[in-house]
C-alpha cells in the first residue's frame, strides 16, 4: 500500500497511518488510516476515498465545516455526516475509484468536482 501514496497523494498532504482505526479506512482531514489486512482489490478505492476527505478539509478548514456544509447542500442536519460520505465517494470515483461504500449521490457530483479544483462548492 504504500507504494500507492505517491499515487494517491502526490503532494504528501496527509499522514498515512497503516493501522486499523474502527474501519477499513479513516481520516480526520489530516491523517489517513488504513487497515493493513485491506483486501488487495479495494486498497487503491479506500485510500482515494480517505485522501478526498483531506481535500474537503483544505477547501473547507475542517472536518466539522465540511460535513456541515455539505450537509448543507442537500438539507441535511449539519452534523450529518451522509452527504460528507458521498462526496468523498463522488470524488474517489473521479480520481479512478473501482469500489465505493457510501455511493456517489447525483446531488453531490458538483460539489465534489468543485473540492477537487480546490473550490468550496
Amino acid at each position: 500500500m504504500t507504494d500507492l501514496i505517491p499515487q494517491v497523494d502526490p503532494a504528501g498532504s496527509a499522514t498515512w497511518v497503516f493501522e486499523r482505526n474502527g474501519s477499513w479506512g479513516a481520516s480526520d482531514g489530516y491523517t489517513i488510516w488504513i487497515d493493513p489486512d485491506l483486501p488487495s482489490d479495494k486498497r487503491f478505492s479506500v485510500m482515494v476515498h480517505e485522501y478526498s476527505h483531506v481535500l474537503q478539509v483544505r477547501v473547507y478548514g475542517s472536518l466539522d465545516a465540511s460535513v456541515a456544509g455539505l450537509s448543507a447542500l442537500i438539507g441535511d442536519g449539519p452534523t450529518d455526516a451522509s452527504a460528507n460520505e458521498s462526496t468523498a465517494d463522488c470524488m474517489a470515483q473521479m480520481l479512478g475509484a473501482t469500489w465505493v461504500n457510501y455511493g456517489c449521490s447525483d446531488s453531490l457530483r458538483a460539489a465534489a468536482s468543485a473540492i477537487l479544483a480546490g473550490q468550496r462548492p
